[in-house]
C-alpha cells in the first residue's frame, strides 16, 4: 500500500513545510500531494525531497508557471483526482471518475477515498 502525504494552503510558509518534511523524513511516504495555494511551495518541496510532488493550482496561485487546475494521478490499480476545489467541484467529475474505475478523490477542503 502506498503512503501519501497531503498538504494544501501553505501560503508561502516554507518553515512549516520544512517542519513537515523533517517530521516525516523517517516515514516511507511514496508521494506528496499539494492541493494548491501556493504552487511555489510545491516546487520548493520537490527541491527538498526525493519524493515525487504532484500539485494543482489554488485560488491564490497567480505566479507563472501555474499548475493545472486538476490532476488525475494513477496510483496502483486506482486513481487520485486532485483539485483545490475553488473552481472545479469534484461533484461534476465523479461520474467520469466512476467510469475510469476505482477512484480516490482529493480536494483541499475535503478528502474522500472510494472504490
Amino acid at each position: 500500500m502506498k503512503r501519501i502525504g497531503i498538504l494544501s494552503d501553505t501560503h508561502g510558509y516554507l518553515d512549516d513545510i520544512d517542519l513537515v518534511l523533517e517530521a516525516t523524513a523517517d516515514q516511507e511516504i511514496d508521494m506528496w500531494l499539494h492541493a494548491g495555494d501556493y504552487g511555489d511551495d510545491a516546487r520548493y518541496m520537490q527541491e527538498h525531497t526525493d519524493i515525487p510532488v504532484y500539485a494543482v493550482r489554488g485560488n491564490n496561485d497567480r505566479v507563472q508557471p501555474l499548475e493545472p487546475r486538476e490532476q488525475l494521478i494513477p496510483l496502483e490499480d486506482t486513481y487520485i483526482y486532485m483539485t483545490h476545489g475553488h473552481e472545479v467541484s469534484y461533484y461534476n467529475r465523479i461520474q467520469k471518475l466512476i467510469e475510469l474505475g476505482t477512484c480516490g478523490i482529493c480536494e483541499s477542503r475535503q478528502y474522500l477515498v472510494g472504490s
